[in-house]
């Protein structure tokens, strides 16, 4: 079984180690930032979408229903008055934020998704050094972005799936790469 560390498989004087290094550290942003949000949250503003043209349908319904057929009982009424106490929930979630979060969260997972797809793309190429330093500072000011959804939490799980990815990545691409004395902005290591 491959070393869970892509980083053991080159030296520091090789710059397909910085590479791997920023692989490693992409990959932990790419997982956390695709559990961004609470799945409940996405699940409700997803609903809700759908509850809003339910509600304008029915709930006008019903009045009408009520007001034109009296003989229909108070059917009419009651879809009406079950209408108006889900849309005054529909308010209370608009109040607490929910809608906000979870479009914020639904945004992050696209991000991520996306830095994800860009740094596949990118480590096929024979020298993806400068592309990967660039995706590295995007996943910065994507975290810094989205840090109210995000995932925080460095638990066992979130590392595992990140050198996992890592891992992975540098395996089905790391023979393409050429090697090249390593620098550190624009100097030698050597």
């Amino acid at each position: 079984m491959p070393s869970p560390d892509p980083l053991e498989q080159f030296q520091p004087n090789d710059s397909r180690y910085y590479v791997v290094r920023n692989i490693s550290d992409i990959s932990e942003a790419i997982v956390r930032g695709k559990q961004a949000g609470n799945p409940w949250e996405i699940l409700v503003y997803r609903v809700r979408s759908i509850a809003m043209g339910v509600l304008g349908t029915t709930g006008g319904s019903g009045v009408t229903i009520g007001l034109t057929q009296p003989d229909s009982g108070a059917w009419g009424y009651v879809v009406a008055a079950g209408s108006l106490i889900l849309a005054v929930g529909l308010e209370v979630y608009n109040h607490l934020g929910i809608e906000s979060r979870a479009t914020q969260a639904i945004k992050a997972r696209d991000a991520f998704a996306e830095v994800y797809v860009n740094m596949s793309i990118a480590l096929k190429n024979d020298a993806p050094d400068d592309t990967i330093v660039q995706l590295s500072k995007t996943v910065d000011t994507l975290i810094q972005t989205f840090s109210k959804v995000i995932v925080h939490d460095q638990s066992a799980l979130v590392t595992q799936d990140a050198q996992n990815m890592a891992r992975d990545l540098v395996v089905k691409y790391s023979a393409r790469w050429r090697s090249k004395a390593a620098s550190i902005g624009g100097r030698s290591t050597k």
